[in-house]
């Protein structure tokens, strides 16, 4: 009885992130590796059962819309509403004032960057992956071959693939 009342409230839980997936987005003003780091976490949130929607803070730079269009993916959509107390996870940065204004209301579950430690304080510990590398694609590639493995589709490598040439990162994904 007692697995049957735990799968029941994973299905209410799992239910209630359908309804309302976790926001993924990078910092303000976004550059190129702000915007493809949450297209590819949001792949793999969902991926591994967490429904989750890419966004960005700002306009996309022609850099970016390069390698948008080079993958052969829409922009994320422009993310305007509140996020207070919506689920979030944070790629390319960690500090408050990049972000938007309600984003300390918000509820970060995940945090995935490059840069120095930030500004942010979270209402609960967030899982977190923070390295010192050229860029958050690195750092997200290294997640997704080593630690929370998800066979990557041909258009989430060109994305990474790219973040790592344009970040000056060793290319390190095996069969680009």
């Amino acid at each position: 009885m007692k697995n049957k009342a735990t799968l029941s409230l994973t299905s209410e839980a799992i239910s209630s992130l359908r309804e309302n997936p976790i926001y993924v987005f990078g910092h303000r003003n976004p550059d190129s590796d702000a915007i493809c780091s949450a297209l590819v976490v949001a792949d793999w949130l969902n991926y591994t059962g967490r429904p989750a929607k890419p966004w960005r803070l700002g306009d996309i730079t022609p850099e970016t819309q390069y390698i948008l269009n080079s993958a052969g993916v829409s922009q994320p959509d422009l993310l305007t509403a509140d996020l207070t107390d919506k689920t979030v996870w944070l790629v390319d940065f960690t500090d408050l004032e990049q972000g938007p204004s309600s984003l300390m209301d918000s509820n970060v579950i995940g945090i995935i960057d490059h840069h120095r430690i930030g500004t942010l304080i979270t209402r609960n510990p967030p899982d977190v992956w923070v390295r010192s590398v050229g860029c958050c694609g690195t750092v997200i590639l290294s997640i997704l071959m080593h630690e929370s493995p998800m066979p990557l589709t041909a258009t989430q490598a060109v994305l990474l693939a790219l973040l790592q040439i344009v970040g000056g990162d060793k290319l390190i994904i095996p069969f680009c």
